[in-house]
């Protein structure tokens, strides 16, 4: 199993999901996570790592998020063991906008973690999707339609002054509510100059009378688009 940390040659043909990019990695360098690139040849994965400075701390206080793209069983508890190597205490591989393979199974002391999400048919036509919408969804959104609120993509950098207030603004409302931080303007920055230009990452943006109401990022693939951020007023 080989380990780099820049991205081998080739690294982002075929992968299965934006979240496994160099791009995206390069994104996540602004929340202060270090990227390696995990590959035996056939299967891969994108480790993202964060840590406090200094050699005792860092030995507690390492933490990598796993995005894997693999079909072999025998890929998971190799990586996993090639990152106790390296003196990783804790990793969480997948998350809720890119699962872990069910063909993977388990490792050794890793805790299954079930995430459920909402899930929506892109192939509906909008009327048998209103059809089956909750009626009171069904109803803010004729609403929204009536108050004039329209939703555009941002596609290039020239939305981002409209981008960073709404996500400054956020920030500072969960911070008032103690829970986590909101991920930082640069974050997006990267992603609106990298990933959506190649179609990997569409940043939606809603306003009304020219104000800027919400924003919210999806991450896209051929088979499927999931939610990653939001920021509002």
């Amino acid at each position: 199993m080989r380990i780099d940390e820049a991205p081998p040659p080739g690294w982002d043909d075929g992968l299965a999901f934006p979240t496994l990019t160099t791009a995206f990695a390069r994104a996540a360098r602004t929340m202060g996570q270090r990227a390696l690139f995990v590959s035996d040849g056939a299967d891969r994965a994108l480790v993202l790592l964060r840590c406090f400075p200094g050699p005792l701390v860092r030995l507690w206080t390492t933490r990598a998020r796993v995005y894997v793209d693999a079909v072999r069983a025998e890929f998971l508890p190799a990586l996993v063991q090639a990152l106790r190597c390296l003196g990783v205490p804790y990793a969480r591989l997948g998350d809720s906008v890119w699962g872990l393979p069910p063909a993977l199974g388990a490792c050794d002391r890793m805790r299954t973690v079930t995430t459920h999400l909402m899930a929506f048919d892109a192939t509906l036509g909008e009327g048998e999707a209103l059809a089956r919408m909750d009626p009171k969804s069904r109803s803010q959104l004729r609403k929204s339609e009536r108050e004039g609120v329209r939703v555009d993509e941002l596609r290039d950098v020239d939305g981002l002054a409209e981008l960073d207030a709404l996500v400054d603004e956020t920030r500072r409302r969960m911070h008032r509510r103690h829970v986590a931080s909101a991920v930082p303007p640069a974050f997006f920055h990267e992603v609106v100059r990298e990933m959506v230009p190649r179609g990997d990452a569409v940043v939606l943006m809603a306003r009304a009378r020219g104000r800027p109401l919400a924003a919210a990022l999806f991450f896209v693939s051929p088979r499927r688009m999931s939610y990653y951020f939001g920021a509002s007023t």
